[in-house]
């Protein structure tokens, strides 16, 4: 008998085994391009889980979007190899560099720099450079392995993973290993003991422990669609963040302690759900707290059915689920535009048009 290997496993399955019983609802906001398909438009679009999408850059050449490691910036590729950065309210915009994407196929080049916010990480060539909001360019890792996209670094800056003709996991500034030849969306958790890869036609997803070597692995079925794009959360080493149906159709998160999956961006929300390769950040978005607004307007805790004294509206109506008010054209109220009000049990939460 391998008692190493056994032990790993049985390490391996124990930590799943009690993590679950920790499990809930994922609260947290998605960001994406909204790329795919043909009812696409380029812009860049946020949203908190149980609402709807925003767009926050209308720029209609976006192509990849992910958020900076705490939440604050969003950084997205356009479609002539841009790489830019935003505040997450859209504002502040900067272009930082010109990216070589050759070879990459249309897959994702960046990903958050998780060991400081102020920058990202990109591939290019094989290469890992972390660019900075200030447009800096710094090398973090030289590569040999042909590595060119679906890239993360966990939040220590010590190992990285990412994928070429296979997938890989590195040590920053040592070796190079492959695991899990011919499968695809390779991710890191930010702890950096955790990889994931595709298998079995994009309907399963396997968690296994870093390097991805030694042949214990947790599989994570899907039953009703496929998914594709898979990532760890920005900020989560439990949450797995995935555009559904493959490239495109909507945002989903699951989480890998018990497979409690949620659509996070429902696929038919007027052609604004063709995300590929979106990201999650687990909890509250900085700037936004708990309530999507972008002023001091709230109508958290409210009564349904109630509004503030500056509030109003015309042609307001319950939708058929009963889960919103206010016309599908919006609304404004104190210079504050609305597509609906959200309404939540006893509370109603405001959602940016």
């Amino acid at each position: 008998m391998d008692v190493r290997k056994t032990a790993v496993t049985l390490t391996f399955a124990l930590m799943f085994m009690c993590r679950a019983a920790y499990s809930a609802p994922v609260d947290g906001w998605a960001v994406y391009a909204n790329s795919m398909g043909s009812s696409s438009d380029g812009n860049v679009y946020l949203c908190k889980a149980g609402d709807d999408p925003f767009a926050i850059v209308n720029d209609g050449d976006a192509v990849h979007a992910r958020f900076s490691a705490d939440g604050s910036h969003i950084f997205y590729l356009t479609n002539n190899d841009k790489l830019k950065v935003v505040d997450n309210k859209g504002n502040n915009k900067n272009e930082l560099a010109t990216v070589n994407t050759s070879g990459t196929k249309g897959r994702s080049p960046i990903f958050a720099y998780r060991p400081d916010p102020n920058y990202i990480l990109l591939v290019e060539n094989d290469d890992f450079y972390k660019v900075g909001i200030d447009g800096s360019k710094t090398l973090v890792h030289e590569g040999t392995t042909g590595i060119n996209s679906e890239i993360a670094i966990s939040s220590d800056g010590k190992k990285i993973c990412g994928r070429g003709n296979n997938l890989y996991a590195v040590t920053v500034g040592g070796s190079t290993q492959s695991y899990n030849g011919g499968d695809c969306s390779s991710s890191l958790s930010p702890d950096g003991k955790w990889l994931i890869h595709n298998k079995e036609g994009h309907v399963q997803m396997m968690v296994l422990p870093w390097p991805g070597t030694n042949g214990s692995e947790k599989t994570v079925n899907i039953s009703t669609k496929r998914w594709d794009n898979q990532a760890f959360a920005v900020n989560s080493n439990d949450h797995v963040v995935f555009s559904w149906q493959v490239r495109g159709n909507g945002v989903g998160v699951i989480d890998v302690r018990d497979e409690t999956c949620t659509e996070v961006v429902v696929s038919d929300i007027n052609g604004r759900a063709n995300a590929e390769y979106p990201d999650f950040f687990v909890g509250n978005l900085p700037g936004y707290g708990s309530t999507i607004s972008h002023s001091s307007i709230s109508l958290e805790n409210r009564q349904p059915g109630t509004l503030n004294a500056n509030t109003s509206f015309s042609q307001a109506h319950f939708t058929v689920d009963g889960r919103r008010i206010g016309p599908s054209e919006g609304f404004t109220t104190n210079s504050v535009s609305f597509r609906s009000i959200v309404v939540d049990g006893f509370r109603m939460r405001t959602v940016i048009k």
